[in-house]
């Protein structure tokens, strides 16, 4: 599967996670930002998005819904509000999102400055990651946290 093809998948599909939660979803923006996730991750900080490179932006506006940007290329370049934002015992954090008429669960893995989808499943079921896999075995790419935004 192709970078792009993998990142498309990873930041627009959720994953169911069996983990028990040990926070609900109340303060969803505490939760982010508590782990770090607000701002700018890339797989290479120092270079432009592109469909090699996609960036994510995370955002926790004064008023409104938290938001995960996507920015690739402007065919795919988008921004999706995230909701039920939980933390769940293994200190992975899940959320969900729309991702076209579907419904997304996300599990986000954190190590150090570097984030990955852990799991991405619809609400249908279909499963795009799991264990930090997609679906035809390849792993899903790392994010590091880039120092500006």
């Amino acid at each position: 599967m192709r970078l792009f093809d993998m990142c498309l998948a990873g930041s627009v599909v959720l994953g169911a996670c069996s983990a028990p939660v040990s926070q609900t979803s109340a303060n969803g923006a505490a939760v982010l930002e508590k782990h770090g996730l607000v701002g700018r991750w890339a797989q290479d900080c120092t270079q432009p998005y592109s469909t090699t490179n996609p960036h994510l932006i995370y955002a926790v506006p004064n008023q409104g819904v938290p938001t995960e940007q996507l920015l690739m290329d402007r065919a795919h370049d988008r921004t999706s509000p995230i909701d039920e934002i939980k933390e769940l015992s293994n200190g992975m954090v899940q959320w969900t999102q729309q991702a076209g008429e579907d419904r997304v669960t996300v599990v986000t893995k954190f190590d150090g400055n570097r984030q990955k989808t852990w799991t991405s499943t619809t609400a249908s079921g279909t499963v795009y990651i799991e264990d930090g896999k997609f679906s035809g075995g390849e792993d899903a790419p790392w994010f590091s946290k880039c120092e500006t935004n």
